[in-house]
């Protein structure tokens, strides 16, 4: 009788366990699932976020993390993709893709030498270029956006950086053609719109100036919404 009471006390806890263990394993994927399926970004955001706090394991922590960072970084929350991405580092699970999602953040909240000492671990020249500009080091940045131009085909981006460090150097003609290079690639650029709008305000077209800072609002405006 006492080793029947034993037998089931054991089988019993073991049941509990078990349920406890797969509770834990699935909850983190529930409020993913959940989050995917939502039309709304904020919905989607609170419920990933959830999905990393009951996260548990290792490979949870991991793919939880994984899975939210664009989402952040989309909705201009910087600072805790940040936060996230020093998890995964932690974890010895930072990838090229979501280090360069932790760069293109840390350049957003202003942290230069952050961005640029991952930017070199990645070897990821454009965004060299980029700090490099930011920094006002243009003999570096030079040397990086010279680089870039060798692509084939060259990015759009690039032709942002030549045009405005040509910019900087009080060079407006030249920065006006690259500019153009690169709005004749992606008319939409909205970087690209808000730096034809500077070089136009230099050359003394305010129509056109003006023009071009509408639509960039415009397109800002838009990009906003979609992440509501």
């Amino acid at each position: 009788m006492e080793k029947t009471i034993r037998l089931k006390s054991i089988v019993v806890g073991l049941l509990v366990a078990l349920i406890t263990f797969i509770i834990v394993d699935v909850t983190p994927f529930l409020f993913l699932w959940a989050g995917l399926s939502s039309q709304r970004y904020d919905t989607q955001l609170a419920l990933q976020k959830w999905a990393v706090k009951t996260s548990v394991f290792r490979f949870q922590k991991v793919y939880t993390r994984n899975s939210i960072l664009p989402l952040l970084v989309l909705s201009g929350d910087y600072t805790t993709a940040i936060s996230y991405f020093d998890d995964l580092e932690a974890l010895g699970s930072a990838d090229n893709f979501n280090t360069k999602l932790a760069i293109f953040s840390y350049i957003k909240i202003g942290e230069f030498d952050k961005a640029l000492s991952y930017a070199i671990l990645i070897n990821d020249k454009s965004r060299m270029a980029q700090i490099y500009i930011k920094q006002k080091d243009y003999a570096k940045a030079n040397i990086m956006v010279e680089s870039l131009m060798l692509d084939n085909p060259v990015k759009i981006s690039t032709y942002v950086y030549k045009s405005e460090m040509l910019y900087d150097g009080g060079k407006y003609n030249e920065a006006n053609s690259y500019i153009d290079k690169a709005l004749n690639i992606s008319p939409t650029y909205i970087d690209a719109l808000y730096l034809k709008s500077r070089i136009m305000g230099k050359l003394g077209n305010s129509v056109e100036s003006k023009k071009c800072f509408n639509q960039a609002k415009y397109l800002d405006s838009i990009k906003e919404s979609m992440i509501r």
